[in-house]
């Protein structure tokens, strides 16, 4: 599977990267579809709080709508044609159309890891990217759609980074070095 593009999420005025939070977009008559191998669930989400509440605060969707069937409404709020204004996504070109504003209330509990500076070394071609993989990492407990409490887990996730990095520097066989192929014998290959 190829790396999947992320949500949003706003928080402090700062945008932020988070896994999805698994909407249920057939709730609101649309019927996402892949748009690319880094997009399968046909949708990028842009996430927020609004007095202290969780909101969906803006949407892109791929949508599998048939010749001149009306693309529905979310929270009163109508879609706009990509390429008609700003989008929740710098990958626009990949959706069908977009809702700005949405502002629709989110009833979830559970927690949402926000994360920021990716460290590019970390990548890993397939899936959400790792949390232990960004430099800022912080935590939102939502109850209710109400925000409880946050934490910062950086410097937890700076650990774990360190006992991965560990782990895999003492089972690398010191036999296994990248040598320069111009340099390399015959009888070594």
């Amino acid at each position: 599977m190829t790396a999947q593009i992320h949500d949003w999420f706003i928080y402090r005025d700062k945008k932020y990267h988070t896994a999805s939070i698994g909407l249920n977009l057939e709730t609101f008559g649309l019927t996402p579809t892949m748009s690319f191998t880094a997009c399968r669930r046909g949708y990028i989400a842009e996430f927020g709080l609004k007095n202290g509440r969780l909101v969906l605060m803006a949407l892109a969707v791929n949508n599998d709508m048939k010749p001149n069937k009306e693309i529905p409404s979310v929270n009163g709020i109508a879609p706009r044609i990509i390429g008609q204004g700003a989008m929740v996504s710098d990958f626009k070109g990949f959706m069908d159309f977009e809702y700005n504003d949405i502002n629709l209330p989110i009833n979830f509990t559970g927690s949402i890891l926000i994360t920021d500076k990716f460290l590019k070394e970390r990548y890993v071609h397939m899936g959400y990217q790792d949390p232990k993989s960004y430099r800022v990492v912080i935590e939102l407990k939502f109850k209710d759609g109400l925000l409880k409490s946050t934490r910062d887990l950086s410097r937890k996730m700076a650990r774990e980074r360190e006992k991965d990095d560990d782990f895999y520097r003492n089972r690398i066989p010191n036999w296994f070095q990248l040598k320069d192929l111009n340099s390399v014998e015959k009888d070594d290959i």
